[in-house]
């Protein structure tokens, strides 16, 4: 058994676990199994998309040593020390070009490689619309207050991998044509919108997608998330002429992006102008989030539909024939209903369309790829 060292708390807790299963020569299929979850949650451990909470704590106390106090604080400590630096103002150019994920901004095709810091910074002020780096904070500091305080923010994500995403958004945005913002005309043309929940392929229902906001006056972005950025989608009002819906395809399932789709729109059409609404998979619930949680399962399930989800029995056929009734698809009904804890999360998971962005890359509208994996 291990004993509890006085590790570096900036590093992700996952470190000090690969450490351990190095040294025991455990593979992360075993360590999987070991603490009792499915195949792919130690790489979303190591990505630092799920949390050492209690029930993991003691897991990992028994099965590779230290107490469970110990496993909990060395995720909470990591988790703050990751706020204080993503939070933090810039004084030096230098530094704040180093915490940009200039890697995958250069493989997505946002900005240009160069072999000099100096033109790597004047290429990274001009990704950002900037004339030089004084005019960073006057125009990122509120933006970035948003993203690194907003209580829906667990402080997971790099504050500055989640503002190039946000700001690729913005350009992309820019480039496509729509008519003139309209909320009225968006929450009407979401019942138009809802049949493509059906269809399997995002190459076939994303150009029907973005046609039907366009007219509404709202871009629908689709963009990879660069490393350190953790949103699964944004929506904001760009001008009184155009507001973004922008999604980053996240976990590749139709639930997961049918949901965060209708969610954003939700805030667009509730609560509307001079917010920025970023949603990651944690963190406290807010009554505007609760609005916009709701306002999307009325559209996933229609609300003449509610009653007679909470009788759907947990198999395969029972969903596809309920689905079918609903004018939605079976994974959507299977997020739903794992959602609201009538089955349990590893069920019937196959039901669930998953997408590939080698599919979704070959799209002309959606940003290109980055290097990281989803």
């Amino acid at each position: 058994m291990i004993g509890e060292p006085n590790p570096d708390w900036a590093s992700s807790p996952w470190e000090t676990i690969a450490d351990v299963l190095r040294l025991r020569g455990i593979d992360e299929a075993e360590f999987e199994d070991m603490v009792g979850e499915h195949a792919g949650f130690a790489a979303a451990l190591r990505r630092g998309d799920r949390y050492i909470d209690q029930a993991l704590a003691e897991a990992l106390s028994e099965n590779l040593g230290a107490s469970v106090s110990f496993w909990l604080k060395r995720e909470s400590d990591f988790r703050k020390s990751g706020a204080k630096s993503s939070a933090a103002d810039f004084d030096d150019p230098f530094v704040w070009l180093k915490e940009l994920p200039l890697k995958d901004m250069v493989a997505a095709g946002w900005m240009r490689k160069h072999t000099s810091r100096l033109d790597t910074l004047g290429e990274a002020l001009s990704f950002f619309g900037l004339r030089d780096f004084s005019d960073w904070t006057a125009k990122y500091h509120g933006v970035m207050n948003s993203v690194a305080f907003r209580k829906s923010s667990s402080f997971t994500e790099n504050t500055l991998s989640t503002l190039a995403w946000l700001r690729q958004g913005e350009r992309a945005a820019a480039e496509m044509a729509c008519d003139r913002w309209n909320s009225d005309a968006l929450e009407d043309a979401l019942w138009d919108i809802r049949p493509l929940m059906r269809q399997s392929s995002p190459s076939h229902f994303l150009p029907r997608l973005r046609n039907i906001c366009a007219e509404a006056g709202v871009a629908v972005v689709v963009a990879r998330a660069p490393q350190g950025c953790r949103a699964s989608g944004a929506a904001r009002i760009l001008s009184d002429e155009r507001a973004v819906i922008q999604l980053s395809f996240r976990y590749l399932s139709d639930d997961h992006f049918w949901f965060t789709f209708f969610h954003e729109a939700g805030h667009l059409v509730l609560h509307g102008e001079n917010h920025l609404f970023l949603e990651n998979s944690s963190g406290m619930m807010e009554t505007e989030e609760a609005q916009a949680n709701a306002f999307s399962e009325r559209f996933l399930i229609p609300e003449e539909f509610a009653d007679e989800l909470l009788q759907v029995k947990p198999f395969q056929r029972d969903v596809i024939r309920f689905a079918y009734k609903a004018g939605t698809s079976p994974g959507i009904v299977v997020g739903q209903m794992q959602h609201r804890k009538l089955m349990a999360e590893n069920r019937l998971n196959f039901l669930k369309r998953r997408y590939d962005w080698n599919e979704l890359s070959h799209d002309p509208n959606v940003v290109p790829a980055s290097t990281v994996s989803p």
